[in-house]
């Protein structure tokens, strides 16, 4: 899931969407925000969200982090490449094994990581 920062100006703690929002729906009472939202990290105040529309866009308590966004996909570009080299060096026997490919191996194409980070991006 893409990376989220709180909409406020005295943290930037950054979270994945899903669990940013998950936590955040926790705090919903009777289909509004029943009390000021805190940043889980440092307890910093998110931008009041008003119960009423219609709302600016300013207003929404989460912003994606783009910065944060490039750099994983980036390293995320890096593990895959690096996994498809060792994954053409290692054979099919090793591969079903799995108790002899390295762990960063999980990140080549068609295999776990790599999977289950598309399947969760959707």
């Amino acid at each position: 899931a893409s990376p989220y920062t709180l909409n406020t100006l005295e943290c930037r703690h950054t979270f994945c969407a899903l669990c940013l929002i998950s936590w955040a729906f926790k705090n919903i009472d009777e289909d509004s925000w029943g009390s000021i939202i805190e940043c889980p990290s440092c307890d910093a105040s998110v931008v009041h969200v008003s119960a009423t529309g219609p709302r600016s866009p300013d207003s929404f308590p989460f912003i994606v982090n783009s910065l944060v966004a490039v750099i994983l996909q980036c390293h995320i570009t890096l593990l895959r490449d690096a996994a498809n080299v060792e994954l053409s060096l290692v054979d099919a026997t090793d591969r079903l094994t799995r108790n002899r490919v390295p762990a960063v191996l999980d990140w080549g194409f068609d295999m776990p990581s790599l999977v289950a980070l598309r399947e969760r991006e959707r």
